[in-house]
């Protein structure tokens, strides 16, 4: 089905591979930036929620040792992921439109940027208290590591009268941009160099941390202390009064669980805010050492960065909510006393889901404010980009409700595997519906273009949310779950 899309696509047989390779390795730089990252951090986590890091600090192993062999485990269980992508390669390379150095930079680049997307998690896991702030602080060190120098290298270089051209170098994804069109190949294996050179240091950080702060380890849980006296401090209650008409299950997610509506508009701003004073510290030092300012592609940049930023956050995050949804209850002892009220189990399934939409509101209005305010610089970047921002939000419609089932039936926490799955199913929702629409375009009169992207993805979920409702009460018993 693949083949016969993209043959579709480019109307000549020998540039599929070349297509076919372009749209793997693209998906595989997604996966490894967002997932790298968690799977480095979260052994210290559980470490931590499972109360043995003490036990392992006791233990006649040196800080070092502890280290690596938390990035020994993380890395090869990203590396037995990204080698079974050589073989699509390969095949890749039967087809025609690439050669086998493209493919070995390609992979190399992988390898490293895992690497070094490892090394940031076990750096972020000694500070991480929870999976939660794990997730959020890997979804800010993924976009400042591999995305903020790419979009302010550029106007560094020109002000300092270097090739702009090096930028491309500083971001995963324009490296394999550079691959697939098989140009400056020596420079990207390179920048692959230099991403374990960087890793080295950041995994040099994490053995002095380690060894000088061992379990007074804490600094997200800070954070959480200093945002929650903000709020009391401005007047925001954690616990308000919930409406008449709400579902019990959604207040008590809501503003018990996930903090309520203040304590989300008070991270989002913790977030929003330093990329904004990152784009007007840029913009006064094009003022400073050029003379004018080059606010066009500031605004463009820090629109995108913050589109970027809060949309990946709202995935990752809805995504993470939902795999510990009814997993922290059964932890919690809590799940069987909430089989016990009357609430029927479409409202313990509704209320889940309401409460983790509502919890992420914030960021998606700033998600849309940022998309408007690019408008402003290039207003078709608004339509391109809301396009894109209905189809991920309805492709996450459908696959919430999978990772509902999977907090329902697994014993243990699986929000990595859940994200990687995401972009797995992104990247088949996007040939199946795209071959659907281009296969209904013609009867339809192009209808199908607008149409299918949507209500496939709302249909698929509809018929997994009866699924799941009809199934909770089985799914929810003790004998039902599987480690």
């Amino acid at each position: 089905m693949l083949l016969i899309y993209l043959g579709g696509m480019v109307g000549s047989s020998t540039t599929i591979g070349l297509r076919l390779f372009g749209t793997l390795t693209v998906a595989a730089a997604i996966a490894v930036t967002l997932v790298s990252t968690y799977h480095g951090g979260a052994g210290f986590v559980r470490e931590k929620e499972e109360r043995t890091l003490g036990l392992l600090l006791l233990a006649d192993v040196s800080s070092a040792q502890i280290v690596v062999a938390k990035l020994y485990s993380a890395y090869f269980a990203s590396l037995s992921v990204t080698l079974s992508l050589l073989p699509l390669f390969l095949f890749c390379v039967s087809l025609g439109g690439i050669s086998t150095s493209q493919v070995i930079v390609a992979l190399w680049v992988l390898l490293a940027t895992t690497f070094l997307g490892n090394c940031v998690g076990i750096l972020l896991g000694l500070f991480a208290a929870t999976e939660a702030w794990l997730q959020r602080c890997a979804i800010a060190a993924s976009v400042v590591i591999f995305y903020c120098p790419w979009m302010f290298a550029g106007s560094l270089l020109r002000s300092w009268g270097m090739d702009t051209s090096l930028a491309e170098l500083t971001n995963p994804f324009t490296c394999m941009q550079l691959a697939i069109r098989g140009q400056r190949l020596g420079a990207v294996s390179l920048a692959g160099g230099a991403y374990v050179l960087l890793g080295g240091v950041i995994l040099t950080a994490a053995f002095v941390v380690l060894r000088r702060r061992g379990l007074q380890i804490g600094l997200p849980s800070r954070f959480r202390r200093w945002s929650e006296r903000l709020a009391s401090a401005t007047g925001w209650s954690r616990r308000e009064r919930p409406p008449i008409l709400m579902n019990p299950i959604a207040w008590k997610d809501l503003y018990v669980t996930y903090g309520g509506y203040r304590a989300a508009w008070i991270r989002c701003a913790m977030v929003v805010v330093p990329v904004l004073g990152i784009c007007g510290a840029t913009l006064a030092y094009d003022a400073l050492n050029d003379g004018y300012i080059d606010w066009e592609d500031v605004v463009a940049g820090a629109c995108l960065l913050t589109t970027a930023i809060c949309l990946l956050t709202y995935i990752v995050t809805a995504l993470g909510r939902a795999a510990r949804a009814f997993l922290v209850e059964r932890q919690g002892g809590t799940l069987e006393l909430l089989l016990l009220t009357r609430l029927r189990d479409d409202e313990l399934v509704s209320g889940k889901v309401k409460a983790i939409s509502l919890g992420l509101i914030p960021w998606l209005i700033a998600t849309v404010a940022s998309l408007v305010g690019g408008g402003f610089v290039e207003a078709g970047a608004v339509l391109a980009g809301g396009i894109y921002l209905v189809f991920f939000l309805c492709m996450l419609y459908p696959y919430a409700y999978f990772a509902l089932y999977l907090s329902l039936k697994l014993n243990r926490n699986v929000t990595a595997a859940v994200v990687a799955g995401f972009v797995a199913w992104m990247f088949l929702g996007v040939m199946v519906i795209g071959f659907f629409s281009y296969l209904l375009a013609c009867p339809t009169c192009g209808l199908a273009l607008l149409v299918c992207p949507v209500l496939i993805p709302l249909w698929i979920a509809k018929r997994l949310r009866t699924w799941l409702m009809l199934r909770f009460r089985h799914l929810a018993l003790p004998d039902a779950v599987r480690d």
